[in-house]
């Protein structure tokens, strides 16, 4: 690597000099960027390095760096949400770039990489000569912008001053100045969803997409805007290509799933699970979402007949939903529809104590215990939860109906209609149409 720098790299080390710079790379690749920082003259100050998506998040909020290397090794979707948070704490007019680096050459990655979102992807192995070039024609472009760029750059500083009808005049004119201006029409579409304006919005979305047919940005308006006007069809078709196509944000996710279910496109969920699974972590939002997603699909795989293919949903629903009583519920309850005894036993064996002792849970093993023949096991555990004062009509219910299918006395009968009236009021007339 020479250490002389031409004329005009001298120049454009020079416009690097008030910028801040984030590798965040766990990988020996981060070396790569260092040096090349390091041939620009660019000073040590204004770079950090960090290994993980953690601290990347929290160093750029911090220092708020104007060019990032990300490895997509730090998650995918972690990846673009960086991206987000880089828009953020950003002005539109300040300089930013965002640089992917990756070990695999996808197709999902190079359409992404047509969206602003992400100025290059770099991938391994590379050498110094392709990776200075590539950082060069991009961050010239970043300091002298085209006037394609600086048109939307102010309808972007419009729409963070909530201006929409004045960042709609800066997109539109920023289309007359080129040939497939797949990027203005998706920030015009979203200055009319800032202006409740949907209808509006989808056109720009669409023709945002005829000049790129995978456009991130317009896919992800598209979704939004068929959703708000209730096209729940063509939102999905959106959001299909939107996940064929690109490495899908996380936060995202719920939404996408909420529409599989929608449009019966359950083979979807499991797909979707199959994402979060390579996840470091997910929140409480997609966990819920998810869950009942794949319980929803196991119902739908039930009824198909598919026992198979239910049970995998149920389990993959079980290990998503971290735990949570109601979805758990769920499951139980699927499993004691079908009549899947055995497994609705391991079911119970494998969740943790805390869930098996919950209501909700208990009232389930009531029901299967009703259902298939062991009323007296059912009743006994109904009147001990009854003793434990858990209020639940559902248990009032099936402790008065077991009663009366095993004939028990009037007054033992009588005496839990009572209870039942004292804990539901409002109820009280239909426990007395149960004696």
């Amino acid at each position: 690597m020479k250490d002389e720098l031409s004329k005009e790299e001298k120049e454009f080390s020079q416009s690097l000099a008030n910028l801040r710079f984030l590798v965040a790379d766990p990988s020996s690749s981060r070396k790569s960027f260092r040096a090349l920082l390091s041939y620009f003259k660019v000073k040590p100050h204004l770079v950090d390095v960090v290994d993980s998506a953690h601290d990347s998040t929290e160093m750029l909020k911090k220092n708020k760096q104007n060019v990032i290397f990300a490895d997509y090794s730090l998650g995918g979707s972690h990846c673009f949400e960086l991206i987000q948070v880089q828009q953020d704490v950003l002005s539109p007019e300040e300089v930013r770039a965002f640089f992917l680096i990756t070990s695999q050459d996808s197709n999902s990655l190079v359409s992404s990489a047509a969206d602003e979102s992400v100025d290059a992807i770099f991938v391994k192995p590379f050498n110094f000569g392709i990776l200075k070039q590539r950082f060069i024609e991009v961050l010239a472009q970043k300091i002298e912008p085209s006037p394609y760029t600086k048109a939307i750059k102010q309808g972007r500083r419009e729409l963070k001053m909530e201006k929409p009808e004045e960042a709609l005049k800066s997109f539109q004119e920023a289309k007359k100045l080129d040939p497939a201006p797949a990027l203005a029409c998706s920030y015009e579409g979203e200055a009319h969803q800032m202006l409740k304006h949907h209808p509006e919005a989808i056109r720009s979305f669409e023709e945002g997409l005829s000049h790129n047919p995978t456009h991130f940005r317009s896919l992800l308006g598209a979704v939004e805007s068929f959703m708000e006007t209730g096209d729940y069809e063509k939102a999905y078709e959106a959001g299909r290509k939107l996940v064929d196509h690109h490495t899908v944000p996380v936060k995202r996710i719920p939404q996408l799933i909420r529409l599989s279910v929608l449009n019966q496109k359950f083979e979807d969920v499991v797909q979707f699970y199959e994402v979060t699974s390579r996840l470091d972590q997910s929140d409480d939002t997609l966990a819920t979402y998810l869950g009942a997603g794949l319980v929803i699909c196991g119902l739908y795989f039930l009824r198909k007949g598919a026992n198979t293919s239910a049970l995998d949903a149920f389990r993959k629903a079980e290990v998503a939903c971290k735990q949570q009583p109601r979805i758990l519920t769920r499951i139980l309850r699927a499993l004691i529809t079908a009549g899947l005894e055995a497994e609705m036993k391991a079911f119970l064996s494998r969740i943790p104590d805390e869930v098996k002792d919950s209501a909700e849970v208990r009232l389930a093993q009531i029901e299967f215990w009703a259902r298939s023949g062991s009323q007296h096991k059912a009743l006994e555990y109904a009147l001990k939860m009854i003793q434990e004062n858990i209020k639940d009509e559902k248990l009032f219910e099936w402790a008065i109906r077991i009663s009366k299918e095993l004939k028990r006395k009037d007054t033992l009968i009588e005496d839990l209609v009572f209870k039942a009236g004292q804990a539901f009021p409002d109820k009280r007339a239909f426990f007395d149409g149960m004696k």
